[in-house]
């Protein structure tokens, strides 16, 4: 299980929150159960409370309520008071929230007590006076949705919604609206996208969404949703951070090209395998190779590079590593194919609800691989054999990679994929503003793809390898395999 701890306290009567995240990491974290736990360095903090984390960094405590006694013997230093904790604890395959715990200190005990008589005595048509107490009291929005559990508990079910509802930092309603009325206006399938809608609705409705007063926690369980009603792991719903500052276009470029080189442009470097005879290029990310910056293609450049740094070291085996691919452009992969196969192959050709604008961004036209005036015969490399490694986690167009290089060559032994059943993310997404506090990336295209034994594309079941082991094994599966040649 993993563990988040959220401490609160009040502070120059406003209410502050800092989380604890567990961290596999040692080196200056917080020790809690002998667990680790890394500080949330963006949270908004008086400097004097800062401090006061930043120096229990490296401490051991037994359990919470040894670290929350540390924090009252601290109190007075930093002008804290009513300091609570609160413990959740989440499962680390879906993330979903199974426990939620709290300890308070005798002031955050009291105050809780009074908030709730206050809260208890009101009428549930009084949402001034209910906004009133909630404002004075500056208790935290988990005590506040406490407090409306147990007035709920009561029989006071209109009261307790009405206090989650003002106690809630952003509107429940109007953004789940927003997001519902993006999903219908720019989901690639009409109806498809109307009757998810009406599951999502139909759980409002229902009170699927009351427990929520964290954004980031309705982010991910309506992304959790959408999913799972759709079966189109594209969708995605996003918490909006602070504005960002309006910058220039040059500004924009100059990031996104410093963002790319730091990532090397999604690769990795060339890796020489079994003593020279094979090259290892993993690819980590499908950037855009039509990205022009001063000019220039620069990651269309780049790959070719690593192209023909393999091509030069004529290898008798190539080695692609895909298992941590997050998918990007299938530009990326339409220049791979290219260089491995013969000229104007049919990949995909890609149906919208709507033609896109940003032609650059998303494909118009057919995929194919390159004619051979625009990269000759004899600069592709077509007998070489290939491997491929795949895991759960690569989706998108690094799927697309990988189902083409399988594909073209299935009458042949020439390519083979190794590892896991990859994630079946295929359709073309689009990120949409969906009011104040979110964004929602909705699906606005899929890819077709003229191979028979797949239905229209991958969405949903994935691409599955030729020889099915674990995602760690995958590399020396390929190694062995390439020494077992006959080249070899």
């Amino acid at each position: 299980m993993s563990v988040k701890y959220e401490v609160h306290f009040i502070h120059e009567n406003k209410a502050y929150t800092v989380s604890l995240h567990d961290t596999d990491r040692s080196d200056g974290k917080i020790c809690v159960g002998g667990r680790n736990y890394g500080i949330n360095k963006d949270a908004k903090l008086p400097d004097c409370a800062r401090n006061l984390f930043e120096s229990l960094r490296k401490n051991s405590f037994k359990d919470e309520t040894k670290l929350l006694k540390n924090l009252e013997a601290s109190s007075d230093a930093i002008g804290a008071n009513c300091i609570s904790i609160t413990k959740q604890t989440y499962d680390p395959v879906t993330d979903a929230l199974l426990n939620k715990q709290s300890y308070d200190s005798e002031e955050a005990a009291a105050l809780r007590e009074n908030t709730c008589k206050s809260l208890n005595s009101c009428n549930s048509s009084d949402k001034e006076q209910i906004t009133k107490i909630i404002q004075n009291s500056n208790c935290p929005e988990v005590v506040l949705f406490e407090i409306a559990d147990q007035i709920q508990k009561d029989g006071k079910i209109e009261l307790a919604h009405l206090i989650r509802e003002t106690a809630r930092p952003f509107d429940l309603k109007s953004s789940l609206d927003s997001i519902c009325e993006q999903i219908t206006l720019k989901y690639f399938d009409t109806l498809k996208g109307t009757e998810f809608v009406d599951v999502i609705v139909s759980k409002f409705n229902n009170g699927d969404y009351e427990d929520i007063y964290e954004a980031d926690e309705f982010a991910f369980r309506l992304t959790n949703d959408l999913r799972e009603t759709s079966h189109d792991l594209h969708f995605e719903v996003e918490t909006k951070r602070n504005e960002p500052i309006p910058e220039s276009a040059e500004e924009t470029k100059k990031k996104e090209l410093h963002r790319l080189e730091s990532n090397h442009f999604g690769f990795g470097e060339v890796e020489v395998l079994e003593e020279g005879r094979a090259c290892l290029l993993e690819i980590h990310k499908m950037e855009n190779p039509k990205a022009i910056f001063d000019g220039k293609e620069i990651t269309k450049e780049k790959a070719i590079e690593l192209i023909n740094k393999i091509k030069d070291s004529n290898p008798e085996a190539i080695v692609f590593d895909l298992r941590r691919n997050s998918g990007g452009s299938t530009s990326m992969s339409e220049l791979f194919c290219s260089y491995f196969h013969e000229a104007d192959v049919l990949l995909s050709h890609y149906e919208y609800r709507e033609q896109p604008k940003e032609t650059s961004i998303f494909p118009i036209e057919p995929k194919r691989t390159w004619s051979y005036e625009r990269l000759p015969k004899e600069e592709r490399m077509l007998q070489t054999p290939i491997y491929i490694l795949i895991s759960r986690y690569t989706m998108s167009a690094g799927e697309d990679f990988v189902c083409h290089f399988k594909e073209l060559n299935r009458d042949n032994t020439r390519v083979t994929v190794i590892g896991e059943t990859t994630r079946g993310a295929a359709n073309v997404t689009e990120l949409c503003d969906a009011g104040k506090n979110f964004n929602v990336a909705v699906p606005i295209g899929e890819p077709i793809i003229p191979y028979d034994n797949y239905n229209r594309n991958w969405e949903s079941v994935g691409i599955t390898p030729h020889i099915e082991v674990e995602t760690e094994k995958a590399l020396e599966i390929a190694k062995s395999l390439i020494k077992k040649s006959k080249k070899f």
